[in-house]
């Protein structure tokens, strides 16, 4: 019995000390909705060399929003609703630090719609290669040599699931526990990290090794 009551206290004592960190960083919110403030702070807000970001925010989203292949009707609200939460002291405290994640997530998802022509040729030689020089062997050719559907969940389950739910689960763990503004630096350096893989990837775009070698795995490249 006082083993198990020890099990129940640890447990309660981690709740509460996440539901005390909550408590704590919602008291912190700016719960204004109201644009007077932020047009205020804009007004009185003196330009800087760290302001130049904001601009090339502004013509990427404008770049990347021209060509999508989406309704007008659509293209128009994103910015429109962007705006208008940047505008609201409540939403505004989260959007001006997820700036880099949205540019990530916005060039990802427009990329698509940029024309093959323009497109440089897809590499499915350099990869390989690569590995050989800096490896001493082509793992890719070693490793597609044996599969298996083990093999297969073990590593769907850290690019398939995690890949996608550990940054909020880290977010969050960031913003409960962590001082104020390692969430802003965690959100920069996961955005831009991203952000760059994506441009990388459009610039010098390479098909992964197990289509050089698996032929089983092979899958046809359109763009």
């Amino acid at each position: 019995m006082p083993r198990i009551r020890l099990k129940q206290n640890g447990v309660a004592g981690r709740f509460g000390r996440v539901y005390t960190a909550f408590v704590a960083q919602t008291s912190r919110l700016d719960t204004s909705i109201s644009p007077a403030s932020m047009i205020t702070k804009l007004s009185s807000h003196k330009p800087t060399k760290g302001d130049t970001v904001y601009v090339l925010y502004a013509a990427g989203a404008a770049f990347w929003l021209y060509i999508m292949e989406e309704p007008l009707a659509l293209k128009l609200v994103i910015p429109v609703l962007f705006v208008l939460g940047l505008l609201m002291p409540l939403t505004s405290q989260f959007l001006v630090p997820a700036m880099p994640v949205f540019a990530w997530v916005l060039t990802f998802y427009s990329s698509r719609f940029l024309p093959a022509v323009r497109r440089p040729p897809i590499s499915v030689t350099i990869l390989p290669t690569l590995e050989t020089v800096l490896y001493g062997a082509n793992i890719s050719d070693i490793l597609t040599r044996f599969t298996h559907p083990v093999l297969d969940v073990i590593a769907w389950l850290p690019y398939g699931v995690l890949h996608f739910s550990l940054p909020v689960v880290v977010s969050i763990v960031i913003w409960l526990f962590a001082p104020r503004p390692a969430l802003q630096y965690w959100a920069s350096a996961f955005g831009y990290m991203n952000l760059f893989g994506v441009l990388c990837q459009i610039l010098f775009p390479c098909a992964p090794p197990c289509k050089h070698h698996c032929p089983a795995l092979a899958f046809r490249i359109d763009t």
